[in-house]
């Protein structure tokens, strides 16, 4: 009877010491978001058009053959024979004024004495101090035509001087702040040339129309306003 007494006093007892004294509660588990490492994206984001062009005119070559001739060409040129032209139509659909930069960058060419690239051979665009900047006003529209693309070409080092081109092609490349409408028309006509060979028959004429999807990029120099 006296065990009994005294272990319902011990228990009592202990109840009443957790009560004034609570066991320590387990430590919270402490969650830490994951941050990926790298840096912070602060630069700015550009729109860039990559806008293919063709200009001028390729004469037929009359040593093509399909099949290997010893001593004469027989590679395809870049383009079918005939006249070649490409206008790129720019509007500012924003409500704001947009300052855009412009640039062309050549990929191909033919001169006038029939020389060509090397195979493999690679070009390299203006520096962007060079970029020529355009200032656009809310809902305007503006046009780069063959010869605007020549004046482009110049602000990069050319393997043979500009009025040497027969044919050339490549890009014109438009870096915006803002997103733009750019159109690009490509228009050709084929046929034998006259007899001194220096302008394109009146064969068929074709046209093209596509509408240039920018990418969006960050980290390139801005446009000089």
């Amino acid at each position: 009877m006296l065990a009994v007494l005294f272990a319902h006093t011990f228990v009592q007892c202990f109840s009443v010491v957790l009560s004034l004294f609570p066991l320590a509660a387990p430590p919270r588990r402490m969650v830490v978001p994951f941050v990926k490492e790298g840096p912070i994206m602060s630069e700015p984001l550009d729109f860039v058009y990559s806008v293919k062009f063709l200009c001028g005119f390729m004469p037929p070559n009359p040593n093509l053959s399909p099949f290997p001739v010893p001593h004469l060409p027989t590679a395809e040129p870049p383009v079918k024979p005939g006249n070649y032209a490409t206008a790129i139509n720019i509007h500012n659909p924003q409500a704001e004024r947009v300052v855009f930069c412009k640039k062309a960058v050549l990929s191909g060419f033919l001169s006038r004495e029939g020389r060509r690239p090397e195979p493999e051979q690679v070009f390299l665009g203006p520096p962007p101090e060079r970029r020529i900047s355009v200032k656009l006003e809310p809902d305007a529209a503006l046009e780069i035509d063959c010869p605007d693309i020549l004046t482009l070409l110049e602000q990069a080092p050319l393997p043979v001087p500009i009025w040497q081109f027969l044919f050339v092609k490549g890009f014109v490349v438009i870096q915006s702040p803002q997103e733009l409408d750019v159109v690009a028309v490509y228009t050709g006509q084929g046929g034998q040339p006259d007899p001194a060979g220096t302008v394109p028959g009146r064969g068929d004429l074709t046209m093209d129309v596509e509408y240039i999807t920018p990418k969006q990029i960050r980290g390139l120099p801005p446009c000089q306003s």
